[in-house]
């Protein structure tokens, strides 16, 4: 412990990290379905900013979209455990959103370098 550092990545963040904005809500979710979240910030008076992550569309992953039978339609409070045999991820359905905004129903997991192909198990709860 004491031991970790930042390091300055700013130059490395893209173009869009180069301006201030003036900006209202701020939406997550994969929007190219690739498996990678990506972040949309609204401004004011101007078009709005997508920030595509790249990095879904060379991994594996797995999405859920839960939805309640009776009450409770949007799942809010299901936890999603995943076992993959190497590492066990968990998930929350949570609601949140930002001024205006609705993040992306799905719980979208990434699976990791390495996973083979149906080895998942999913429990949800």
């Amino acid at each position: 412990m004491g031991r970790e550092f930042f390091q300055d990545r700013s130059k490395h963040a893209g173009s869009a990290f180069r301006f201030a904005y003036l900006a209202r809500g701020l939406a997550a979710g994969d929007f190219d379905n690739d498996g990678g979240l990506d972040i949309v910030f609204t401004r004011l008076d101007d078009q709005p900013v997508l920030l595509r992550n790249g990095v879904g569309s060379d991994h594996p992953w797995v999405g859920f979209k839960l939805q309640g039978t009776k009450s409770n339609r949007d799942a809010i409070g299901a936890k999603i455990t995943l076992d993959t045999g190497k590492r066990k991820l968990i998930r929350w359905i949570t609601r949140g959103a930002s001024y205006l905004s609705s993040h992306d129903r799905r719980v979208i997991v990434g699976l990791g370098d390495g996973f083979v192909a149906g080895t998942v198990d999913a429990e949800i709860r």
